[in-house]
């Protein structure tokens, strides 16, 4: 008995459960998730993620410490993606039902295993041992503070799951149901019956549900309603139905603050819907409060288009239309009404014309309207513009990329890929690190008037890639003057590490021959070639010995016959060696595979 309470005196005493109050306890774990969260290295686990799994591996401690850990003040943000494939739905449950009165966003992306019986278990009001029946746990599901749910990728997840989520969250602001295929009519009536607040949503690649559906949506807002949504993302969605010629008019008519409009791969999207589109504008005396429109991939769309956009989206900032080969016709002034409609776009930063050119209709005049073009009101054109696209445009010159790179001082992205790029392009881009402030990022691959020696005669005037940190970054083995966040202000002032400063200000160019340098792809394609070379040999070891061990079970043989058969041996292994280079061996891809894990990653370019 007296060794017992030895023992006991000699115990040290737990201030942390003892003493402090619940208060100070989560302040700490809110320090510690703030700590985690300012943290950065190249580690697999950093950043606040890291602290959620800290606060995860703590609640083991006891069912005081879970409690603690999984209080809704530490759980206003519930994201569980990058868990996804790790989580059990038990943990789950512990989680979202602990947290529930607090949890504000809820971010399940990639849970494709979480069933809709265990999502409403863990989103009910109700104790876990009262569930007796599924229409109790409907009844009882009440979550009137969330405001944002993302659930991309839940595939196990039925219309019904969704629909009551949605129904008993009404302070819902942003749903994102991109790629759900459970998605149908039923959750577009339950998002216009209970969300009166919302402001975004994002049903793309959701095949049961058209345009028509979303015409039902719209005309059963109210004006708060209607006022409320910001942004619609509607990409692939097929424009079947009774009223989907209706959408686009509607659009003008009663959503008069939508600031983002996703039509991309809408196919069913024509040229006399934007003309009812522009009418009704017109008769309302109003301009289009429209900041982003992506039309790419809308193949019935024709060159008229333009026509009716012009002068309609004056606060447009970013304008998509990529993937449109057949927009233009080829014909004559065949860029003139795409120039007339960017004329009254002064506020535009990006802009996306990739391989919308191949047949005409993205020339110079597009990119001198940009470089020095004015609006009817005296504006620039591109005096904002950061993101340009124009790859596979088949009648943009040199002289027009380089006026463009000149004149626009704020140009960060510069695509030109599969054009008539030469070397004149990229001295331009030298010249402009000099007078413009900010990396300049050009991407010029398949040009072919961009040569090898072209290359080697000015890699000094560029970086073939920008460089990032990060365990994703690990494979890519960059140096330390490829990294951009490695070196910062105080080194700078202060002249540390001269050569890594000068390298960062270079601009960034990708060529066919720039990524052939790299220290990963070089090092990679020459364990490639010594792999064959060493299963060629092996393949005529192999056949020798097979020979001569049957010579000598027929009795023996002369050395003409064994140099023939080592020769005919050796002639097989180069044969397997050729077809392995244009196929792929399986030493080849074994003596890769050893490769990637003595540097710890593997290799994808």
């Amino acid at each position: 008995m007296l060794k017992a309470d030895a023992e006991k005196a000699e115990a040290p005493e737990d201030l942390f459960d003892t003493m402090l109050p619940r208060e100070l306890k989560l302040l700490i774990l809110k320090t510690l998730l703030r700590i985690h969260a300012e943290e950065t290295g190249n580690g697999r686990s950093c950043g606040e993620m890291n602290g959620r799994k800290e606060l995860i591996r703590l609640s083991r401690v006891s069912k005081g410490w879970r409690h603690l850990c999984f209080d809704g003040q530490l759980w206003p943000l519930v994201e569980l993606t990058p868990f996804a494939h790790l989580i059990h739905r038990d943990l789950f449950h512990s989680i979202v039902a602990s947290a529930l009165p607090c949890v504000r966003e809820l971010r399940l992306r990639g849970m494709d295993s979480l069933f809709g019986a265990t999502l409403a278990f863990a989103l009910s009001t109700q104790d876990r041992p009262k569930y007796k029946c599924w229409e109790l746990v409907t009844r009882t599901m009440w979550l009137p503070n969330l405001r944002s749910i993302d659930l991309r990728h839940c595939d196990s997840l039925t219309s019904s799951d969704i629909s009551i989520i949605v129904s008993s969250a009404p302070s819902l602001r942003t749903i994102n149901l991109k790629g759900v295929q459970a998605v149908d009519s039923e959750v577009i009536r339950a998002v216009a019956k209970s969300c009166r607040s919302l402001q975004c949503l994002d049903v793309s690649r959701c095949w049961k549900i058209t345009l028509g559906d979303i015409v039902t949506l719209i005309r059963s807002m109210d004006a708060h309603q209607a006022c409320a949504m910001q942004a619609l993302h509607l990409g692939g969605i097929k424009s079947i139905g009774r009223y989907a010629g209706d959408f686009l008019p509607l659009i003008a008519r009663c959503l008069v603050n939508l600031k983002t409009l996703d039509l991309q791969g809408c196919t069913y999207i024509f040229t006399c819907d934007f003309q009812r589109f522009g009418d009704v504008l017109d008769s309302l005396d109003r301009k289009s409060s429209i900041t982003h429109l992506d039309l790419s991939g809308c193949a019935a769309l024709k060159k008229d288009v333009f026509r009716h956009l012009k002068g309609r989206f004056p606060d447009l900032v970013k304008f998509e239309l990529a993937d449109l080969p057949y927009l233009f016709d080829g014909g004559r002034d065949e860029d003139g009404e795409l120039v007339e409609f960017l004329r009254t776009t002064p506020k535009i930063q990006k802009l996306d014309l990739e391989r919308t050119g191949e047949r005409g209709g993205v020339t110079d005049r597009v990119l001198d309207l940009l470089a020095y073009g004015r609006t009817s009101d005296g504006d620039r054109v591109g005096k904002e513009l950061v993101e340009l696209r124009i790859s596979a445009a088949k009648n943009v010159t040199p002289a027009g990329m380089v006026r463009v790179i000149k004149w626009c001082p704020n140009l960060r992205l510069f695509e030109a890929d599969d054009t008539s790029a030469d070397r004149s392009v990229i001295r331009e881009i030298h010249k402009r690190s000099h007078t413009c402030p900010g990396i300049l990022t050009v991407s010029m691959l398949d040009c072919h008037a961009i040569t090898q020696h072209t290359h080697h005669s000015l890699h000094w005037a560029y970086r073939v890639r920008h460089g990032w940190t990060g365990w994703a970054a690990t494979p890519f083995e960059y140096d330390t003057s490829e990294v951009m966040n490695t070196v910062t202000a105080e080194q700078i002032s202060a002249n540390v590490n001269v050569a890594s400063n000068m390298m960062l200000k270079l601009p960034v160019i990708k060529t066919t021959w720039s990524w052939k340098d790299m220290k990963t792809v070089r090092d990679w394609r020459e364990s490639r070639n010594v792999a064959e070379l060493q299963h060629a040999k092996a393949k005529g070891l192999a056949a020798a010995a097979a020979a001569a061990a049957a010579a000598a079970a027929d009795g023996g043989a002369d050395g003409d016959a064994d140099e023939s058969a080592v020769a005919q041996g050796s002639g097989s292994g180069g044969r397997r060696s050729r077809l392995g280079r244009r196929r792929g061996s399986a030493a080849s891809g074994l003596a890769m595979g050893a490769y990637g894990n003595a540097n710890g990653s593997c290799t994808i370019m």
